[in-house]
């Protein structure tokens, strides 16, 4: 857990200053995303570009980060069908769920 993003990207992305896990569950139709802190700026929404399938995070400030890399397709469809997406801040020993928030989504069609 919480390896699955955090690499070295091209792209300015939020991996580079915590840890994060997307969860989805199809059985529960359930999506929350993990990370391992709080970000250093406010968080005030994400974008999911389909374009090429990046989930960009817009802070306060107008600063854009993505994920660093492209959802998996499988991920896309849970994130299509929200207004918003909930974050778990979690503790990475014992996996305990320390503060949890809600933020809004925007989706920008392939065409846009």
């Amino acid at each position: 857990m919480f390896d699955v993003f955090k690499k070295a990207n091209k792209r300015a992305s939020v991996t580079d200053e915590l840890m994060i896990d997307i969860y989805a569950s199809p059985e529960m139709h359930g999506l929350a995303i993990l990370i391992d802190k709080p970000f250093q700026k406010k968080l005030l929404r994400l974008d999911l570009d389909l374009r090429d399938a990046h989930l960009i995070f817009v802070f306060e400030g107008g600063e854009h980060k993505d994920l660093g890399e492209a959802l998996k397709s499988d991920l896309v469809p849970f994130f299509q069908e929200r207004q918003q997406v909930k974050f778990n801040i979690v503790n990475v020993d014992t996996l305990a769920v320390i503060e949890s928030f809600m933020i809004p989504l925007s989706v920008i069609p392939k065409d846009g």
